[in-house]
């Protein structure tokens, strides 16, 4: 009912979100009419706060213009009458989304009409709009010159004056550079961009003169003027050659009286403004460099500190901001262009802050009995990752740690049953039934990046949305959910785990039973059946989740050991390393084989080898070659002739064709395929078709 009495008003009022009388509104007061009664009608009230968007909590007072007027108001939108809630004269405190209606009652005088105002409080401030940026920068400068804006607020567009009056929506919209004349020009600009606050006006002054004697450079301070808690030496220096550079300290302009620059200026406790120019024979007189100087004498507040501490960051990364001082309480804006004070300006620091938008950071703090801090700034750009090139980065990274790590072949790889399918997990994203975190796909990236070598063994299975090989950084980067899932999954009907918010789906482990639903993982301790349905770090051990096994553990499968160790000799063991006894090749590590009884490294293309007794046999060549007499060489590829022995890159080895076997290309989704080997990449055969992996026992392709 109040979301239908709010509607009907914003019908009413249009536009305008604070109205007088709308309509016809009327209020009752138990008996009395609202309309014109034997007296004149009584003003309506008014509020002290207009209606709008804000952000925070908000304070409004209500007033009478009519003699002896009292107000009776609500909150929910209904219309208020002489039995609604009665305004006392203090203020009203709008701490949520609501609209307030009053009415005004005089004796001897008719009710008044209704005044109503929605109120639209945000729980998380609105961005302001970064200030326009001048190239070149305000100051005195020989001939003509352009003058180029900037803001960088996408989409931010720059109003400017030439002549010192302060710019507004009506003034000139910039679109390309200011061409500025001989003489002083006071330029200032402001930006503004839909669903930001304007920015601030930045205001600049150029002198352009005639002639052909340049300017001497302006002077530089080091350190530069700041908030300090300990003296300083302020060393000032000029790039111009032979300068001599003059100073004053107590804010006066400096001129040829003033002393002459020869050793650092001591700057001690309280506040110094130094200023300086240069002179130099054959120059002008430089422009006048000034800045002021703030040395705390007592105890003084850690400066805050921001983490990350500013520059590239992916969309919805937060930020948190910290001081070494215990108890201190830390203000912040975010605009860029507002210094805080405390208490008076700025956010309190509460929660990290995510960004989503380029943002100016600005924090100090403040602790119990001492001196604020210096003010800490940190400016933040964002990186927007779409889901095709994390997607293409993830099995770049994948594949480029193999290639790595075990000498192998980019063109087998690339074939292997070990990429993520990305064009079919674009097309389950596109239909709502996955969803792609963005805030987590750069540092998942990263993650694969440095993926050890070992980990690279399990990645021949590696099933999209389940990353415990392959680091923490990766795990909810993609979540299944399905099209009406709750709970991220769970009940929900699935075909394949990829549909899962947890992961998994039992059609992965029980053939004939699809389409199945979505299982949380169980716990340590909870019964199972299959070690899919067990969380991370478990297996399902005698039909109960239990924790991997340590070294020598008894095992039947890699599956019931700790990650970093494999099932060897029904043992949970670590891997062999280099020149170590073997029989087999998964004994060793992982770019390693067996051969000729020690675990020998993988080596690449055109390196020398070993060859087998036959080609089928394990080489010390890596994956994707093949020694042939005694130099590992490539697959062949699609179009060319192979046998039994030696694999395909790209496809298989076609016997029923003509002639000699020939490589034929693997077929895709619903193409005829007599065996998972001649499908693609996360295909499987299922009746003679190629379908999705992870949908190979349900019936339906």
């Amino acid at each position: 009912m109040r979301n239908r009495t709010i509607l009907a008003t914003l019908a009413c009022i249009g536009v305008v979100l604070l109205t007088v009388g709308c309509g016809s509104e009327s209020g009752g007061d138990g008996g009395e009419p609202s309309g014109p009664g034997p007296g004149s009608q009584t003003s309506a009230p008014t509020f002290s706060l207009p209606g709008g968007t804000y952000t925070g909590p908000q304070t409004v007072t209500i007033a009478c213009k009519t003699s002896s007027c009292e107000v009776w108001y609500t909150l929910d939108g209904s219309i208020p009458n002489l039995e609604s809630t009665k305004y006392s004269g203090t203020q009203l405190a709008i701490q949520e989304t609501l609209e307030l209606k009053a009415v005004g009652k005089s004796a001897g005088m008719a009710i008044s009409s209704v005044t109503s105002a929605v109120y639209v409080i945000s729980d998380s401030p609105k961005p302001y709009v970064a200030p326009p940026l001048f190239i070149p920068m305000p100051g005195t400068y020989l001939g003509a010159l352009s003058i180029t804006m900037s803001s960088v607020t996408t989409g931010a567009e720059i109003h400017y004056t030439l002549d010192g009056t302060e710019p507004t929506a009506a003034s000139t919209i910039y679109s390309n550079p200011i061409g500025v004349g001989v003489g002083t020009t006071v330029v200032k600009a402001y930006a503004i961009a839909a669903g930001a606050f304007d920015s601030s006006v930045h205001m600049g002054t150029y002198i352009v003169e005639d002639g052909v004697q340049p300017y001497a450079a302006t002077p530089s301070f080091d350190p530069i003027p700041a908030t300090y808690t300990s003296a300083q030496n302020v060393t000032i220096s000029s790039s111009t050659s032979g300068a001599k550079i003059h100073f004053t300290t107590d804010g006066t302009s400096p001129n040829n009286s003033s002393p002459v620059y020869a050793s650092p200026v001591s700057i001690g406790v309280g506040t110094t403004m130094l200023k300086a120019y240069v002179t130099a024979a054959g120059y002008r007189d430089s422009v006048t460099q000034s800045g002021n100087y703030v040395i705390f004498g007592g105890n003084v507040t850690a400066t805050p500190t921001f983490t990350p501490s500013g520059g590239a960051v992916a969309y919805g990364s937060t930020v948190t901001i910290a001081s070494a001082t215990p108890g201190a309480v830390i203000y912040y804006t975010m605009d860029g262009t507002t210094i805080p004070e405390v208490p008076y300006t700025g956010q309190k620091y509460a929660d990290p802050i995510p960004l989503t938008l380029p943002y100016t950071l600005k924090a100090v703090a403040k602790a119990e009995g001492m001196d604020v801090s210096s003010i800490a700034t940190a400016d933040f750009t964002i990186i927007h990752v779409s889901f095709a090139d994390a997607c293409s980065d993830w099995n770049a990274a994948i594949a480029a740690r193999k290639v790595s790590c075990l000498h192998a072949n980019p063109d087998y790889l690339a074939g292997l049953h070990g990429a993520l399918d990305c064009t079919t997990l674009q097309a389950d994203i596109d239909a709502d039934q996955t969803t792609f975190d963005e805030t987590k796909a750069l540092a998942c990236t990263a993650d694969l990046q440095a993926l050890p070598c070992w980990g690279l063994v399990s990645t021949n299975t590696f099933a999209p949305l389940e990353f415990p090989v392959l680091g923490t950084a990766c795990e909810g980067v993609l979540v299944g959910t399905g099209v009406s899932t709750t709970g991220q999954g769970t009940g929900t009907e699935c075909r394949r785990s990829t549909q899962c918010a947890s992961g998994y789906c039992p059609t992965t482990t029980l053939p004939g039973q699809c389409p199945g639903v979505c299982e949380d993982r169980a716990a340590e301790g909870v019964e199972c059946a299959y070690w899919q349905q067990c969380a991370a770090g478990l297996t399902c051990a005698s039909g109960t989740c239990r924790a991997r096994g340590i070294t020598g553990t008894y095992c039947y499968m890699d599956e019931r050991c700790a990650a970093d160790l494999r099932c060897l000799d029904s043992s949970c063991k670590a891997p062999l390393a280099t020149g170590e006894a073997c029989t087999y090749d998964f004994q060793c590590i992982a770019e390693d084989r067996c051969f000729g009884g020690t675990c020998q490294p993988l080596v690449g293309l055109g390196d020398a080898c070993i060859e087998a007794a036959a080609a089928s046999l394990p080489t010390v060549c890596g994956d994707g070659y093949w020694c042939d007499s005694g130099i590992c060489a490539a697959y062949p590829t699609v179009g060319n002739s192979c046998t039994d022995s030696v694999a395909c890159i790209g496809g298989y080895c076609d016997f029923s064709a003509p002639g000699s076997p020939t490589c034929a290309a693997y077929f895709n989704v619903g193409e005829n395929g007599t065996s998972k080997s001649h499908c693609s990449s996360q295909l499987a055969s299922y009746d003679g078709i190629c379908v999705a992996y992870g949908d190979f026992y349900c019936s339906t392709p």
